[in-house]
């Protein structure tokens, strides 16, 4: 009988839990985090405890102990600037972007072309958590046509 091995994914504002046969590979791992993220495979490296997971490597073969979790980078596609749909409550725009950008900067410019103070806004890209400032947008799968939400953080005090 085939052990089972559920893994917990966590990269660049993606967390998933995906179930894996011990005999399958990395490879087979990376194979089903493209169909649910749609990331080319080559573009996906894996990490556990600082070591990256190479593709031919059995799961099994892996020490993961209970409830491994395991790092998700996404590197860029090299496709140099792209639009993405900016949405702001019933407004939106195309924003000319480079993957590489940091969400930071796209903040700052999405600020400056509604007038809102920076400090005051999250970005959201289809997935229910907070974009962090100092990633990439190609950490979080961003690409042509893709769309950003913003949503204002409501003022305390």
């Amino acid at each position: 009988m085939n052990k089972t091995v559920l893994l917990k994914i966590i990269g660049g504002g993606f967390t998933t839990d995906i179930a894996m046969q011990a005999s399958a590979t990395i490879s087979d791992l990376k194979s089903q985090l493209k169909m649910l993220m749609n990331v080319d495979m080559e573009r996906q490296t894996l990490m556990f405890n600082g070591e990256e997971l190479m593709d031919h490597q059995i799961i099994g073969d892996y020490e993961f102990g209970q409830s491994p979790t395991l790092a998700l980078d996404i590197a860029p596609t090299g496709k140099t600037k792209f639009n993405i749909l900016v949405k702001f409550g019933t407004e939106q725009t195309h924003i000319m972007v480079d993957e590489t950008r940091v969400v930071a900067d796209l903040r700052a410019e999405i600020a400056r072309h509604w007038g809102i103070p920076i400090e005051n806004t999250t970005l959201f890209c289809g997935l229910p958590m907070e974009m962090k400032d100092h990633l990439t947008l190609s950490a979080y799968n961003i690409s042509e046509h893709s769309k950003i939400e913003v949503k204002v953080k409501a003022r305390t005090g």
